[in-house]
């Protein structure tokens, strides 16, 4: 499947998943002991939203920021 036909993360999952082994895959899509960090992070997953920006300018914009206290830079195209 094509990255670009993805709507949500479950289709990511799903790739990643058929692209592990059985054990490996086991160990990123489950949890230990009560699987409470597990419930979190699905949480706050579902937290995310994402905002389009429609009929804005963007030929003029800055991709600056810093990582690990280090400015980091991506060039637009």
């Amino acid at each position: 499947m094509a990255t670009s036909t993805y709507v949500c993360i479950k289709d990511y999952e799903r790739q990643a998943l058929s692209l592990l082994d059985k054990k490996t895959g086991d160990f990123f899509y489950g949890g230990a002991d009560d699987e409470q960090t597990l419930s979190d992070d699905t949480a706050d997953f579902k937290r995310l939203r994402l905002r389009p920006r429609m009929m804005v300018d963007v030929s003029n914009i800055n991709m600056k920021t810093t990582l690990l206290g280090q400015e980091v830079s991506f060039l637009s195209v």
